[in-house]
């Protein structure tokens, strides 16, 4: 064999006699090349030369020919030369003197061709087959290089690496029916092979110590062809396969290579993950992989329907030893995110010929889970706790319901307290979804619950990505005194917020007597930047009775009417001169609603009836975001309700123009607007009216969305509306008055408190405190004096004392406190012994009360543990 168009092909004609001393025998040599669609049908390409054998040069001769340049098979042939003329002409003789089975023929060609039939990877011990022939680059029907049957060629296979040599002689031999090409299939057993590249190179040369060098496979024009693809099969490498690898061979690597492989293996980077986010996969190998080597692997996982889908993975060479490259999912596996939620396994990694396994795996293999979310939440009522309190927190898989045998699902959940300090800890999911955690108790002695703020809870996997959020807050709803001595008196109740979330809407409903059952007030506030505030609450001196009462903080107000404007056609629209349009400026996307009434006489509102579920002879709030555009004034309504003569709401400006332009202000009492304090302008500020139509108060909570101040303002006489029929918003006067404004107005909503008092689970949010006193606050000798109270813990002994101004005993008296802290005794009073007109001697008697608290049970919290006595006083006479 000789390679097209390079090779001189070597000729040694040799005669096997010994020819005398001075004579000589002329023969001559005849090539012909085989046409490969008509092999029987010699085609006349002849090197014809006479050769003078002779000198006793025991009949050898050495012949050069020019290059072959086309492929195929060249037949041999020796004739007889003789002289036929006596000019010496020389003519062809008609004996052939070339024996049958002799080499008689040779093969020239443009490629000595190796290919793989299995993918580079071999595992140990294993089996590498190829298939090993040449090959003409411009292959069809017409060229190509054929072998007649019974042809033989002699190749040899060379596998070496640094410190191995591995040598394999094969002979491949045509037989039966005309073939393509000097091709055989080989399979080389590897077994125990060192670990590592080897590379492959064919020669026709016998000399093994030629391994390094690839006489036939040289030149970066030639490369060796194999299928990696499933089920592109190839009928010898001579067809083409679908779209198959061309591996160039170049200066540095001169031949084709396997890598007998030791570990491979497949490990997931996070576990779990979002159904929406990616994962990753490493493929390890344990091995050296140099740099430029390339192999497919096909990398199976199975989904949670039990479908295995592979990806065909190109694994690089990029640094030497043990190698890893990595896939990503889904995008890798060719699903589309997000992908359903459930149990994913690398079950097994093959190479991408025959697919024979690499890893395969285990029970199981390298797995991950999808969830949708990692829930992490306190349970109800323990959004809000105590100082010093525990939080019982909810770690929930959603969108998985079970655990696979042998598997686990490690969470990492960190607690972030108000002072920035981290606790975290690991959840392994093995048996079931659902993990129920104590804070500060699982988290370990340095945790603790002695801040009040926002706890942020946050869920992990072991890359880190986030799986889930949630958070609880320590709060103090408290008093400033456990018990007041209000009864019949009235007055004043100073409560504490703190802890709670900047810029929300709380609502603080007073219920008590009989049996909390009762909304004696209700006030919605929005809470400042820092969480924290406190508020009034009146206790009318006729309609609070003696006993327990309770202050419940509701994080979402009973919300009874919503408008974002972004649509008013709901509204009537009413303009003279002015304008009402939607603003882009606004709190809630996508749009507020502008008011626009210019220069006085001018007009622009809109109305509508009032929302049919408020009850306006009940406590109620007026929630709002305004923004004053320009200066605003002569009472210009906000938002406002209006029975047909009389209106309540919140405006800018009074009667009084310009002195209160920009003024928030409410109609008092007196049907009067009352200034309340002045806006700036370009500045959103929410706003909130609480009513209480019983007591006819009103309380003005204002937060400055700017800087975060809170102002509010309480304890307001308000003209109160029972019953009104229309809500207006904007420049109402018409042409009688001389209203004027240019203000944004959004998100204006009603609130309304609940009838009945809701569970009492969520103590966080609530505290106690008692109203005492006596019946009467005065009376004669003979008389009953009752006097009651509560605010106690139930069981407890109240002790009352009666004395007179000069601090002697008149009566003494214990009760026992009830299931709800209340409590009541009843004196007689004696007779005076000072002579006197007793119609006109009045003296003050000093009622005192003992609340013996045990340690640890004051009921209002901050005090709690600090007083155990505690001694109040209330005159009467």
């Amino acid at each position: 064999a000789i390679k097209t168009g390079e090779t001189p092909m070597n000729f040694t004609i040799r005669a096997p006699v010994d020819i005398w001393t001075g004579e000589w025998v002329s023969v001559g040599l005849n090539v012909t090349r085989m046409i490969a669609t008509t092999p029987n049908n010699l085609a006349a390409w002849t090197y014809f030369t006479n050769v003078t054998i002779g000198d006793d040069e025991l009949g050898m001769f050495n012949f050069t020919s020019g290059n072959f340049s086309v492929d195929g098979r060249y037949n041999i042939t020796i004739y007889a030369i003789y002289n036929t003329t006596t000019t010496g002409g020389w003519t062809q003789g008609v004996c052939d003197f070339t024996i049958a089975g002799r080499k008689s023929y040779f093969y020239a060609f443009t490629i000595l061709n190796v290919t793989l039939t299995r993918d580079v990877l071999i595992p140990q011990p294993g089996l590498a087959t190829y298939h090993i022939g040449w090959v003409n680059t411009t292959y069809n029907s017409t060229y190509n290089v054929y072998m007649l049957p019974g042809d033989t060629c002699r190749i040899y296979l060379v596998l070496w690496n640094t410190t191995d040599v591995y040598l394999k002689l094969v002979t491949l031999q045509r037989l039966g029916t005309m073939g393509p090409g000097c091709s055989d299939v080989i399979e080389h057993s590897i077994s125990q092979m060192t670990t590592g590249k080897y590379f492959v190179n064919v020669t026709i040369y016998t000399n093994a110590s030629i391994r390094h060098r690839n006489v036939f496979m040289e030149g970066s024009e030639y490369y060796w062809v194999y299928n990696k693809y499933p089920g592109a099969q190839c009928a010898g490498f001579t067809v083409p396969c679908t779209a198959p690898i061309m591996k160039w061979l170049n200066a540095t690597y001169d031949a084709a290579y396997f890598y007998a492989i030791g570990e491979i293996n497949a490990t997931v980077q996070c576990n779990p993950i979002l159904t929406t986010d990616t994962n990753l996969v490493n493929i390890t190998i344990d091995l050296q992989l140099e740099q430029g080597d390339s192999f497919l692997v096909a990398v199976n996982i199975t989904l949670p329907n039990g479908t295995s889908v592979p990806t065909i993975f190109n694994f690089t060479g990029a640094y030497f030893n043990r190698h890893r490259d990595r896939l990503t999912f889904p995008t890798d596996w060719g699903l589309a995110s997000p992908v359903p939620a459930g149990f994913y396994n690398v079950t097994s990694i093959e190479d991408t010929g025959p697919y024979s396994v690499l890893w395969p795996g285990s029970t199981p293999g390298a797995y991950f889970y999808v969830v949708e979310s990692v829930l992490v939440e306190p349970v109800h009522c323990n959004e809000y706790i105590s100082v010093d309190g525990e939080a019982n927190i909810t770690v929930q898989l959603v969108g998985i319901t079970s655990i696979e045998p042998g598997t686990e699902v490690p969470v990492n959940v960190s607690v972030v307290t108000p002072i920035s300090a981290l606790h975290w800890r690991w959840v392994n999911f093995t048996t079931n979804t659902t993990w129920y955690l104590i804070y500060p108790d699982d988290w370990g002695a340095a945790a603790n619950t002695s801040n009040v703020g926002k706890y942020n809870l946050s869920a992990r996997n072991w890359c880190g990505t986030l799986l889930g959020r949630g958070y609880f807050r320590v709060v103090i709803v408290d008093t400033d005194k456990p018990v007041y001595p209000y009864w019949n008196r009235g007055g004043y109740v100073n409560v504490t917020l703190l802890g709670f979330e900047p810029y929300a809407n709380y609502t603080v409903v007073l219920y008590g007597p009989p049996a909390l059952s009762t909304v004696y007030t209700y006030q919605t506030l929005t809470m400042p930047s820092t969480g924290n505030t406190s508020i009034l609450l009146y206790i009318g001196n006729e309609s609070y009775p003696a006993g327990t009462y309770m202050i419940s903080v509701s994080e979402h107000p009973n919300l009874k009417f919503y408008e974002d404007f972004t649509d008013i056609s709901e509204w009537t629209l009413v303009e003279s001169g002015g304008t009402i349009t939607l603003s882009t400026d606004n709190i809630s996307s996508p749009t507020s609603l502008h008011v626009y009434s210019g220069t006085m006489y001018n007009y622009a509102y809109i109305r509508r009836s009032v929302p049919s579920n408020v009850d306006f002879t009940k406590p109620y709030a007026i929630s709002l975001y305004v923004k004053i555009l320009s200066n605003s004034g002569d009472g210009v309504v906000l938002a406002q309700v209006y029975d047909g003569s009389h209106t309540l709401g919140l405006y800018l400006g009074t009667e009084y123009y310009p002195a209160y332009d920009n003024w928030l202000s409410v109609r008092n009492s007196s049907g009067i607007k009352d200034p309340l304090m002045p806006l700036e302008l370009n500045r959103w500020y929410k706003v909130v009216l609480s009513v209480d139509p019983v007591s006819g108060k009103g309380n003005v909570s204002v937060v400055d969305l700017a800087t975060g101040e809170h102002y509010l303002i309480t304890d307001i006489p308000l003209l109160i509306i029972t019953h009104p029929t229309t809500l207006w918003i904007g420049d109402t006067s018409g042409g009688l008055r001389r209203q004027y404004g240019d203000f944004l107005v959004d998100d204006l909503e009603i609130y309304q408190p609940p009838e009945v008092v809701d569970s009492p689970g969520c103590d966080a949010l609530r505290c106690h405190f008692g109203i005492w006193g006596t019946d009467k606050l005065a009376c004669g000798s003979f008389d009953n004096l009752t006097v009651a109270g509560g605010g106690a813990m139930p069981g407890d002994t109240i002790n009352v004392t009666i004395v007179d101004s000069a601090h002697l005993l008149v009566g003494t008296a214990n009760a026992t406190a009830d299931s709800l802290g209340e409590w009541n005794v009843t004196f007689t009073i004696p007779i005076t012994v000072t002579p006197c007109f007793c119609w006109v001697n009045m003296t003050s008697y000093l009622v005192n009360t003992t609340y013996d608290y045990p340690a640890g049970g004051d009921p209002t919290g901050m005090y709690n543990g600090s007083l155990h006595d505690v001694a109040l006083a209330a005159v009467m006479t």
